[in-house]
């Protein structure tokens, strides 16, 4: 209950049967959201990742971070890579992202304070669960996550979750495929794939690290947008370099599209192919 008093409280305790007067603990305004359960409101089924809202005990140093959605045991949790203080933490800042597997927990900490094989393949540290190879992770409903959206790690982020022994194969692929989509550079012509102006082209004049501005030509307007909200946009006759797969280093023209796919010609070579959008520049 809120009261103003520990008066108040015991007077109330006292008219309701179920309370005991003499067992109850003021908690300070700003403790109070760290000891209340609230469910997460939202439902990430289908999702591959979601953002860290902060809020919530022990949370707020990994506010707008990204964690994969995985599977352990058959239950949906949170992975994420953990922000640990340790002795060499710069302690005005918040603790850099960095994998923290068994040997750096024993390490820098007293071995009491470390549970191992909690369960088989992972430890307990601070009432944090870990796996073995340093990820932390949570049943998805222990944290206050961001509503959902078109989330996605950064191409650094992904490559440390590559690590992940519980990581989803597919999930991997279809990140990667929607990663190399959204590579886009000032000047590249686009087409946005979500939000409000979906479908519509445009042309990027400014990059950021997950963002980019883009000029909606048909709108005479400028709007900022997370990359992973965008897809490079190919036409008939565009001229392309393959970089991957088997005509890797071909040069070639256009000459169909079809969503993911492109066709592919060069008469000089000899060559007609159809491929992903993704192995070409």
């Amino acid at each position: 209950m809120e009261a103003a008093s520990a008066i108040e409280v015991h007077i109330f305790a006292t008219s309701t049967a179920e309370l005991n007067p003499r067992a109850f603990r003021l908690v300070p305004p700003e403790d109070v959201s760290s000891i209340f359960y609230i469910k997460n409101p939202f439902t990430f089924d289908g999702k591959d990742w979601a953002r860290i809202s902060g809020r919530g005990k022990g949370w707020s140093v990994y506010k707008n971070d990204i964690g994969m959605i995985a599977s352990n045991g058959g239950s949906p949790i949170l992975v994420v890579i953990p922000r640990i203080r340790t002795s060499h933490s710069k302690t005005r800042h918040r603790p850099e992202q960095k994998l923290f597997p068994l040997t750096v927990a024993k390490a820098f900490f007293s071995e009491n304070s470390i549970e191992e094989d909690y369960p088989r393949g992972s430890f307990r540290f601070n009432d944090q669960r870990f796996l073995t190879e340093g990820f932390l992770y949570c049943d998805i409903d222990k944290v206050d996550l961001c509503r959902p959206a078109d989330d996605m790690p950064t191409q650094i982020d992904l490559q440390t979750f590559k690590a992940c022994s519980i990581m989803n194969r597919d999930s991997l692929a279809r990140t990667t495929l929607r990663l190399e989509q959204s590579k886009v550079v000032s000047g590249s012509r686009i087409t946005i794939i979500h939000g409000e102006f979906r479908g519509l082209l445009g042309r990027v004049i400014d990059t950021a690290e997950n963002e980019v501005t883009i000029l909606i030509d048909s709108l005479n307007h400028t709007q900022s947008m997370l990359k992973s909200t965008v897809r490079s946009a190919y036409r008939v006759g565009d001229e392309i370099q393959i970089y991957n797969g088997k005509y890797s280093g071909n040069i070639g023209w256009i000459v169909d599209v079809d969503d993911q796919m492109v066709t592919v010609v060069n008469v000089e070579k000899d060559m007609e192919a159809i491929i992903p959008v993704i192995f070409f520049s």
